[in-house]
């Protein structure tokens, strides 16, 4: 039977005190949205397929009536099956030509408040697109719905460090900027009691982050290998066991090995996920099958794309593309993001529902050669602190033929150390490019807000 175990401390005015009425009406819609999901997602295949079917039909009907750019890519045809394959794969440049012609479909869908949201293009090109209310609520309660599916506990504190990409940050050479607030779980909060929710913009000062760590438990603690590298690297395991970690809620770039292990050690759980900044949430990485990623049905509908194929490892991966369902101001259909992975009909957990695993991204995880083939190259910055000690580190393919490593160092890095380092380069890049080193005291992140430790500027 599916439903949640809802063994969370309550809070002390949890029930309404109004006639009639158990719960307060905005946290029982959000209750009973969390709850919908968790039935849509894990409950029967065959109505959730059925859904499915229903929403990308009306996504399809609403962009060829109000969208000429969709009207010419989306065939007549009475069937969906039919139809649907035989829509155009949309890229990075597509979208944007849409957005940028004819700008949100609809000034206020279904009386909805709509905004513009753009990436940073971190990884390839920026992506400018419309989206609404409903949207982010979405967001915010698949968030929420995933610690009630997994009986997470609302009551710890939730820290979120993010690489700082506000331009007063660089501009007034800020190394560290602070959010507090006293909950994270919204609406929810009058039912559930909640930690405090701590945001941290980081930039470069570790000193800083790691005494702002200190000072409360961190309980779930969110942010991308790259910064959790940075904290094991100025404190080791100690450090990491001080801070109160309930969960690693990992993000936005590889998962080490080495940081695994390290957690496995201490005994704290790590979960993934895998999105995209157009699209939101596409899939929550399994609880019992690490590398397994549940595809979050309500949000995507995911296919691959059969006819661009690489090998990783002896694995055939394919070129992932994603429809969102609710994309309805800006059409995101058969949305190709540049991603590979292997799609699969359900999960070895027993999950009946599409799996995603081996998930490659183009632009942070492949180098391209000068034969056209990619080779995976997951850059992590343990190996290479071994050889020298750095700050922090960038390393990027301008040309085909050439890797920069760029190194933030306020130390003077000796040429035995630079030798051994781009010896160690090519090893792992099978001597196929000219290999640049930078020692620079400070590395400029402003074309790289994300930090993401590697990015091939290869088309």
């Amino acid at each position: 039977m599916i439903g949640f175990q809802l063994n969370d401390s309550l809070s002390l005015d949890a029930f309404s005190t109004n006639p009639f009425s158990i719960l307060d009406q905005l946290c029982q819609d959000d209750l009973a949205t969390c709850l919908s999901l968790h039935l849509l997602e894990n409950g029967d295949r065959l109505p959730r397929e059925n859904w499915q079917i229903a929403q990308i039909k009306n996504l399809l009907a609403y962009a060829k009536a109000h969208s000429s750019f969709w009207n010419n890519r989306i065939p007549d045809c009475s069937s969906l099956s039919e139809v649907f394959q035989q829509i155009p794969i949309l890229s990075r440049d597509d979208l944007n030509l849409q957005v940028s012609n004819e700008g949100p479909l609809s000034k206020a869908f279904l009386g909805d408040e709509i905004s513009p949201y753009q990436s940073t293009g971190s990884t390839g090109i920026p992506v400018k697109i419309f989206t609404t209310k409903n949207n982010s609520r979405y967001n915010s309660l698949r968030s929420l719905a995933q610690y009630l599916i997994e009986n997470r506990s609302f009551a710890l504190n939730r820290t979120f460090i993010k690489p700082a990409d506000g331009p007063h940050l660089y501009e007034n050479d800020v190394g560290i900027k602070i959010e507090s607030y006293e909950s994270w779980n919204g609406a929810l909060n009058t039912l559930f009691k909640s930690g405090s929710y701590k945001i941290i913009h980081f930039l470069d000062d570790v000193d800083a982050l790691i005494g702002e760590l200190k000072k409360q438990k961190v309980g779930y603690l969110a942010c991308p290998d790259s910064i959790f590298s940075i904290l094991v690297k100025n404190g080791g395991k100690e450090l990491i066991s001080s801070l109160n970690i309930h969960m690693w809620l990992h993000h936005s770039d590889n998962l080490s090995d080495s940081s695994r292990m390290l957690m496995k050690e201490i005994g704290i759980p790590i979960r993934s996920n895998y999105s995209a900044a157009e699209v939101g949430l596409i899939a929550f990485e399994c609880e019992e099958m690490p590398g397994c990623y549940h595809v979050a049905h309500s949000n995507v509908y995911v296919e691959e794309n059969s006819n661009d194929v690489i090998k990783v490892f002896n694995k055939e991966l394919k070129r992932l593309i994603v429809t969102q369902l609710h994309s309805f101001v800006t059409p995101i259909i058969r949305y190709e993001l540049g991603d590979y992975g292997c799609l699969h009909n359900s999960c070895p957990c027993g999950h009946d529902g599409p799996t995603l695993s081996d998930i490659y991204g183009r632009k942070k995880n492949f180098i391209k050669c000068s034969d056209g083939n990619l080779i995976p190259f997951t850059f992590y910055s343990k190996p290479i602190n071994d050889i020298v000690d750095f700050d922090e580190i960038f390393c990027y393919q301008p040309r085909v033929d050439q890797l920069v490593i760029e190194l933030g160092s306020k130390k003077q890095i000796m040429s035995r150390q630079m030798d051994e380092l781009v010896s160690y380069i090519n090893r792992v890049t099978q001597n196929q490019f000219d290999i640049v080193v930078k020692c620079v005291t400070k590395i400029d992140w402003t074309r790289n807000p994300k930090k993401l430790p590697f990015i091939s500027y290869i088309d």
